[in-house]
Order: C-alpha cells, then structure tokens, then sequence
C-alpha cells in the first residue's frame, strides 16, 4: 500500500512531500493440502502524515508456515521531505521483490512552493519511480513516480489543483503546497493469488483481510 503525503501546519512553510510507493514481493507455497487456510492481508493506503513506521502498511499471504510480505510506502509528519517506498522483501519462498519509489520533496524557501509527488509502486520486474520534487509554482506540483500504482501528483502552491490520492495498487499519495489543505492519501495495495493443480482440486480455504497490519 502507498503512504500518504506528508503533514504541515499552518502555511508559508513550504510543500509538503509525497508518500512512498508500496513494494512488490511474489512466491510460491508448495506442498498445500486439503483442509489448509491461507490468511490474505491487503493493506490499507495512509492518510495524510501515515504511516511512519516501517514496514508500513503491508499486503501479506500467508499459509500458517511461510509468508509473503510486500511491504508498504511510508510518510512523515510535519516534513517537507518525501516518504520512503516500502522495501523489497528476502527470504524464505520469495521469489522476487522489488521495493516502491520514495515521494518526491515538497518546495521550500520559494516564492510559491509546491507539494511533491508520491512515489510509484514497485512494478513485477523494477522498483517503483520517484515522486518529482515540488517546485516554484502556482500552477502544479511534483509528478507522481511511476509505478504498476502511479503515484499521485503534489499540490501547487495555492492548492489548484490539489494533490492527488495514489493510484492502484499501492502510489504514494501527493503533499500539500504551501498555502493550505492537507495532502493527499496512499492507495490500497492488491494481492493476486495463482493456483496450479492436479487432476484432484483440493479445498482451500483463504481467510481475506482488508485493512493494515492485523494482529
């Protein structure tokens, strides 16, 4: 999942920076049995100045043994610094993983200082692009980065156009500018599951939560 662009208080304090981009991490369980339970956890996109805690919002499957974890992008609060991507994965049955792109940072010190961009999810095959750095202007802010969830674009200065939510699954929302409003929130990742099977189907259970983190 993408974290949301960064807070700020008050105004003439410069752009706020774009949230990270959600990573990509893929596997493969093997050996499953009738009867097994396969846990699905799809994170949720961070608001505004979340979250800030690494992994962040994660998107997870696991089978009670092993588990795949693509881990989430995150923000800052009170910062002009863009949020870092969520980071590539190892170990265990993961294959591949890639980590998401970092928001790009929000103008300070300008005339007119614009929100950066949020950071792209990573894609199958590369890390996800970098959020554009917020400039001088009235007119936009930072590109979001690309991504297989491109990130949201940051806020002029003025706010219009406001900053723009992350795209699915997993872009980085875009920060505020300077002048006012609150930046712009990551999107939710995504979770894809592939069977491969024999002749004789097994039963499977999957357990799907929606929301970050579960305990």
């Amino acid at each position: 999942a993408g974290g949301g662009g960064t807070t700020l208080s008050g105004n003439n304090i410069g752009g706020g920076g774009g949230g990270g981009g959600g990573a990509f991490a893929t596997g493969t369980f093997t050996g499953l049995s009738p009867g097994n339970l396969i846990t699905v956890t799809v994170g949720a996109g961070g608001s505004a100045g979340l979250p800030t805690t690494a992994p962040g919002n994660y998107s997870r499957v696991t089978d009670g043994v092993d588990t795949i974890t693509a881990n989430g992008g995150l923000s800052r609060a009170n910062s002009n610094t863009g949020g870092i991507g969520g980071t590539a994965s190892s170990g265990g049955i993961i294959t591949a993983s890639y980590a998401g792109g970092n928001g790009g940072n929000g103008s300070t010190g300008q005339n007119n200082d614009s929100g950066g961009g949020g950071g792209g999810s990573a894609y199958t095959t590369a890390i996800g692009g970098t959020g554009g750095n917020g400039g001088n202007s009235n007119n936009n802010g930072g590109a979001g980065g690309n991504g297989t969830g491109a990130g949201g674009n940051g806020a002029a200065a003025d706010n219009n156009p406001t900053p723009q939510a992350g795209n699915a699954p997993g872009g980085g929302g875009g920060g505020r500018g300077e002048d006012n409003g609150t930046s712009a929130s990551g999107a939710n990742g995504q979770v894809i599951l592939t069977w491969l099977f024999g002749t004789i189907s097994p039963t499977v259970s999957i357990a799907i939560i929606s929301g970050s983190n579960p305990s």
